[in-house]
């Protein structure tokens, strides 16, 4: 799997890119090999908010030429040692849709101040085998008092 911009979509540059190649090309030819599919993955394209009593976010991936896609994701707070799991890993669900976006709820308990992220990846099935998953996307981080959640 070669992760890269792909270059014709006008992508914001906060935009996590990955497509895989069809592996035509010749070594050394400067030809490019053609793109099976491509999949643009929004980094910080949305906020991480306080929303009551819950964290609140929202994810997006646009994905072309594949069979389906479905995205993984779970809140993390920050920590001395880097951010850490706030919930813990939801599998989204499947869908063959271009794109997969949704607004995203973790109940917020009792405990410290940290900064909040929705940390979010895609993974892809083309021709019917798992095309692995994208680099992770974050939301814009937020601080509030919401907790530790899991360790």
């Amino acid at each position: 799997m070669s992760f890269g911009h792909v270059g014709r979509h006008g992508l914001r540059p906060d935009t996590v890119v990955y497509a895989q190649s069809a592996g035509n090309s010749k070594s050394g030819s400067g030809e490019a090999a053609a793109l099976r599919w491509s999949c643009n993955v929004h980094d910080r394209e949305y906020d991480t908010v306080r929303d009551g009593r819950y964290l609140r976010s929202a994810y997006q991936v646009d994905c072309q030429g594949v069979d389906r896609h479905r995205v993984d994701w779970q809140f993390e707070r920050s920590s001395w040692r880097g951010y850490q799991n706030y919930t813990h890993p939801l599998v989204g669900g499947w869908v063959s849709d271009v794109t997969n976006a949704q607004t995203v709820y973790a109940d917020c308990g009792p405990g410290g101040t940290y900064d909040y992220r929705l940390g979010y990846n895609s993974v892809v099935v083309y021709q019917g085998k798992d095309e692995g998953k994208s680099p992770t996307a974050y939301s814009n981080k937020a601080r509030s008092t919401c907790g530790t959640g899991v360790s």
